[in-house]
């Protein structure tokens, strides 16, 4: 009776990991300067830990790293568009967004929630621009 029920709480616990293994669409690797690189998981990453290195091997590439310079590694899930949800950006730099047409439609204080639902690209002085969509 005592081991089925300690085997019983044991699924139960497995349970919600479980269930979050099966949503997991990536592997993200997060390093100290908090960069990240991400595999898909339908690539089959593996992990090797060397004495001094982590190495990842996919279908799609090979990335080593130093094992001092990992943060951390977790699972996570991904919209099948590809796009990630982000709740909030903060930067003291000069910021647009600009429409498809090329418009600059804000510059400076950005509010997204003001914007129709469309596609635009996020502009910032000193870094890449990026494309956005709001839903």
């Amino acid at each position: 009776m005592k081991n089925s029920l300690i085997l019983t709480f044991m699924v139960l616990l497995m349970c919600p990991f479980a269930a979050m293994a099966e949503k997991a669409t990536q592997l993200v690797l997060t390093l100290t300067d908090n960069s990240t690189q991400t595999f898909l998981l339908q690539d089959t990453p593996k992990m090797t830990f060397g004495t001094s290195d982590l190495t990842i091997v996919s279908a799609a590439t090979t990335y080593t790293v130093e094992r001092a310079e990992v943060k951390n590694f977790t699972f996570a899930e991904v919209d099948p568009d590809g796009i990630h949800a982000i709740g909030s950006i903060t930067y003291t730099g000069v910021s647009r967004i600009i429409d498809m047409q090329g418009r600059v439609v804000q510059e400076g204080n950005l509010n997204t929630n003001t914007l129709p639902a469309g596609n635009y690209i996020l502009q910032t002085s000193g870094q890449k621009a990026v494309k956005i969509m709001k839903k």
